[in-house]
């Protein structure tokens, strides 16, 4: 009975967890992807957008 219940309670933190990341950390940023940049626009998002990526490769990957 309690791994029963401590798999529905993993499951659910589980579920939250992905939630939170992929609507709040893994799509902050996309908004610049709706509209076209120009090459200086797109040179000064590259770096970071690039930091911010392997930032999160190393932390979940």
């Amino acid at each position: 009975m309690n791994w029963i219940v401590a798999g529905l309670i993993a499951g659910v933190v589980a579920y939250l967890v992905d939630w939170v990341m992929w609507s709040k950390v893994f799509t902050t940023g996309l908004e610049a992807f709706g509209e076209q940049l120009t090459p200086e626009q797109m040179k000064s998002f590259m770096g970071p957008a690039l930091a911010k990526s392997a930032v999160l490769a190393l932390a979940f990957g």
